[in-house]
């Protein structure tokens, strides 16, 4: 029996069901905020993706693709059913990629050296690697939920994996989307977003009030030599 191809089969199957509109309004959501947090982290004032390379990595569903192309990119997808991330190494050769972008990959890679180290190789110097990971500080119940997920995160491991693995200009943020500044600074950003009461907007409900999140992303930079 093989948990890991039966979960994606079924994975896979759940997320054909998801319309294509629902795909864009996040995909929109999540690279507002890869602005927002490449500004904040002082990464890049204000990110271009026109003719950008961009590397999907999970891509999963790849609901990032159509809009990114739309922006211009050059989009390239990759998931676990091409690549081992424990221990092959991709098919791209050095130095090529402006952005991996990573969602809730991370936490099911029991070789990290591997897979972060191999998105160090793939990127240009100065290149942006974006990811995300459910923290586990703040999902610990509900965390092994999931049979594949192997390696928790906190906002401090997920910190100290992209400091010790060599790149720059590290930063972590809660994973609100698009939400105000105030939401990404200070000691209790964490908290601030972990503590909101809606995860989801509705019509109905006042933003401020929705975006609950209890994951983590983190952004750092290949450094120029």
């Amino acid at each position: 029996m093989n948990i890991k191809k039966n979960y994606l089969i079924n994975r896979n199957s759940a997320l054909q069901r998801s319309s294509d509109i629902r795909f864009t309004y996040f995909a929109e959501k999540e690279l507002l905020t890869f602005k927002k947090l490449a500004r904040l982290s002082k990464i890049k004032e204000d990110f271009d993706w026109n003719k950008k390379k961009i590397l999907d990595y999970g891509a999963g569903d790849q609901f990032l693709k159509n809009v990114l192309v739309d922006k211009g990119a050059v989009y390239n997808p990759i998931d676990h059913d091409i690549v081992d991330f424990n221990c092959q190494k991709l098919p791209f050769k050095s130095n090529f990629f402006d952005v991996i972008i990573s969602l809730a990959v991370i936490e099911h890679i029991e070789n990290i050296d591997n897979f972060v180290g191999e998105a160090l190789r793939v990127l240009k110097p100065g290149g942006i690697f974006y990811l995300s990971t459910p923290n586990f500080r703040f999902c610990y119940k509900s965390f092994y939920n999931d049979p594949t997920h192997v390696r928790p995160f906190t906002e401090t491991t997920l910190y100290n994996t992209l400091k010790f693995s060599c790149f720059e200009n590290v930063a972590v943020f809660p994973g609100a989307r698009n939400k105000s500044d105030w939401f990404y600074k200070g000691k209790y950003k964490f908290i601030k977003c972990a503590c909101l009461p809606f995860k989801n907007e509705k019509w109905y409900l006042p933003k401020v009030l929705t975006g609950k999140a209890t994951s983590v992303i983190g952004i750092c930079s290949k450094p120029l030599n």
